[in-house]
């Protein structure tokens, strides 16, 4: 089956659904049907948010499968985000994450933001004591 057309190609203009059916009955249903947000997603990123969900949003195993740095992989992340309109826009009701605080006026380590969030990912599991010491002292 062919993927969903979400853009014009006369126009460039967003295009909707103004009608669904089921292939099993036969029922057709005719409105406006707007499309969802990841249905927007250019080939890369929908790969990469498939990703990213196979991995439980664990960023370090993606990285070590992508074979890049963590750092790499929260930048792809960020761009998806922002390619499908999740970055910075919350649901209604959801709750935001805590914001990442400025690294110290010396300009070394991390912020107890940053530091917190590593201790956590050891915490869970998601990452090894020699990563969480590798990122603890990288900064």
């Amino acid at each position: 089956m062919a993927k969903r057309l979400v853009v014009c190609p006369v126009c460039s203009g967003d295009l909707s659904v103004s009608k669904v059916s089921c292939a099993a009955c036969g029922i057709s249903i005719e409105g406006a049907f707007g499309a969802c947000r990841l249905c927007k997603a250019q080939p890369e990123h929908a790969a990469f948010i498939e990703m990213f969900l196979r991995h439980r949003g664990n960023m370090t195993s993606l990285a070590g499968e992508l074979g890049v740095s963590f750092p790499t992989v929260a930048r792809r992340l960020d761009a998806a985000l922002d390619a499908v309109g999740l970055r910075g826009d919350p649901q209604p009701g959801a709750v935001e994450a805590p914001q990442a605080q400025p690294a110290p006026e010396n300009g070394r380590g991390l912020s107890d933001t940053a530091r917190r969030a590593v201790l956590e990912m050891l915490d869970r599991g998601e990452i090894s004591a020699e990563e969480a010491t590798r990122r603890l002292r990288e900064f």
